[in-house]
């Protein structure tokens, strides 16, 4: 299950605020994936050594990792009610 999510900062792609790959990953990733991704975030996170601007780009990333497992659940959510309505 997956789907593209389009990343934009003020009505504007935004693609060079992630690392390199990332949005081609975030095209081809499934749930699972993008949750231990989300997971690996943020415990990064924790970490109160990292910088600032790292911490804002993890921060990011992890938006939109946490947008796709909502969309993936949401999905799912609904092919289950529909088996169950049949």
């Amino acid at each position: 299950m997956s789907s593209k999510i389009p990343i934009f900062r003020n009505n504007y792609p935004c693609s060079d605020l992630y690392p390199k790959g990332f949005m081609e990953e975030m095209e081809r990733i499934s749930f699972e994936e993008a949750l231990k991704k989300l997971e690996n975030i943020v415990s990064q996170l924790e970490d109160e050594s990292i910088s600032l601007e790292k911490s804002v780009s993890l921060y990011e990333q992890g938006i939109q990792l946490s947008k796709f497992c909502t969309e993936a659940l949401e999905k799912a959510e609904l092919q289950i009610q529909h088996v169950r309505a049949d």
